[in-house]
């Protein structure tokens, strides 16, 4: 292990030397976006039930900031995208920054370092949950593996959740890694499914409500007013497109949550990011009908000429962008 960390090492320092040198001699009209979820300090007890791949934490995101103001345009996502569509001049080396989901850390530790820098970015709003104590059920998850037994989980619970059971089991206290697989396994189900199975072991009137977990409509006006920070769909309960999906359905999750954010924040919501990047022709089609354009998990850069409603991302946490050098390297460029 010791071995392969240090090439990895060696692999990051080199990107980071080379990349810059690459980006300024790029005559391509392309633009990265960067995918980004919460921001949670070292300390913050949301840490120890979330995924890893699902947070930075304040310093490193505004040495990522720090970063991108020194080599690119931090440019609004939906600005870069009109002006494609319309064949107008792009800026070179654009970048884009996103925040899926609506978390309330992004208004308490992600907005003032948008403010310190003059970086715009766009959050991706969950609108049924904006405003509400509600959290999302990987958390509520999360907390319940917790907190406790493997063997007091309701039979169903426990059936989905079987393969990563005797491994939370065998360490007694729950360790990220379990609670990450588990979350994993349980995307199997859809959300409705999840949360009703979470509220047979765990009821939501049972247990204390802690900090908030998304934002609130003050909130989101507030940062909507700063001008630097837009807000687009993710739906309207973080519901995941697979399969067929009746069209009431689509309906209300696609076209019902644009509605909702544009009477929230007084401006209309004119990106939708795909939740767990799932996708089906039909609601992709949907989309179109609704939105300028859509925001993907998919790998890779944005070109102008390419379909805007399948836009890639790089995704950005602690663990792959905690240094300077492991930053640059992941959105070098090579990374697909």
């Amino acid at each position: 292990m010791a071995v392969k960390r240090q090439l990895k090492r060696f692999a990051e320092n080199t990107l980071s030397r080379l990349a810059p040198v690459a980006w300024r001699a790029d005559p391509r009209q392309r633009l990265l976006v960067l995918m980004y979820h919460r921001v949670l300090p070292v300390e913050h007890p949301d840490r120890a039930i979330e995924q890893p791949a699902m947070y930075v934490s304040p310093a490193t995101l505004d040495m990522h900031v720090t970063i991108l103001r020194r080599y690119f345009a931090i440019v609004h996502l939906d600005d870069w995208i009109r002006a494609a569509a319309e064949r107008r001049p792009l800026p070179r080396r654009a970048r884009a920054l996103t925040f899926d989901d609506g978390w309330q850390d992004n208004f308490e530790y992600a907005f003032p370092i948008l403010c310190r820098h003059s970086a715009p970015a766009m959050i991706f709003l969950v609108s049924a949950l904006t405003g509400t104590s509600k959290e999302f059920w990987p958390n509520r998850l999360g907390r319940l593996l917790a907190s406790s037994s493997p063997d007091s989980l309701p039979c169903a619970l426990a059936e989905v959740l079987a393969l990563v059971l005797g491994a939370v089991r065998a360490y007694g206290a729950r360790r990220a890694e379990e609670i990450d697989s588990a979350i994993v396994l349980a995307k199997r189900l859809d959300e409705y499914e999840m949360n009703a199975l979470i509220d047979v072991a765990m009821p939501p009137d049972s247990v204390a409500v802690g900090p908030r977990a998304v934002l609130n409509h003050g909130e989101v006006r507030a940062m909507a007013e700063s001008g630097l920070v837009r807000f687009g769909s993710h739906t309207r309960t973080h519901y995941r497109f697979r399969g067929d999906i009746p069209r009431k359905v689509l309906e209300q999750e696609i076209a019902g949550s644009q509605a909702d954010i544009g009477a929230s924040v007084g401006l209309p919501a004119d990106v939708f990011c795909y939740p767990n990047g799932d996708t089906t022709p039909e609601a992709v089609r949907f989309v179109r009908q609704h939105y300028l354009a859509a925001v993907t998990t998919r790998e890779g850069w944005h070109s102008a000429g390419a379909d805007p409603f399948l836009i890639r991302r790089i995704g950005v946490h602690e663990d792959i962008g905690g240094r300077p050098d492991a930053f640059v390297a992941r959105i070098s460029g090579w990374v697909r």
